[in-house]
């Protein structure tokens, strides 16, 4: 199902990236900052950017980076559990087949 995005939504998240593009800093400080303010637009508390790879086939990812932020002492150990379960292996099998098997040449 097609959704709409009314004008004020289309404008906040074209200022959001404005400034974004203008934010002095790191990548890892823009990054924050992007995600900080899509929290605000969308109304969520807790956001995570992951960005990792499956080296082998059913084995455990590798994460390269991990940034989150929003979340409680207590909820990001956590957090950290869940993703290191051993049963990820298969949740994910999935997806990084597919990505391997379209991914551009």
């Amino acid at each position: 199902m097609k959704q709409e995005l009314g004008e004020d939504d289309v404008r906040s998240m074209i200022r959001l990236v404005g400034e974004v593009a203008a934010l002095e800093g790191e990548h890892a400080v823009k990054k924050r900052y992007l995600m900080d303010g899509l929290c605000v637009l969308i109304d969520a508390e807790i956001w995570l950017w992951g960005l990792s790879c499956q080296t082998v086939p059913g084995a455990p990812q590798v994460y390269v980076n991990f940034t989150a932020g929003g979340m409680s002492d207590e909820q990001f150990p956590r957090l950290l559990k869940a993703i290191d379960h051993p049963d990820m292996s298969w949740v994910v099998a999935g997806f990084f087949k597919e990505l391997s098997e379209k991914r551009p040449i």
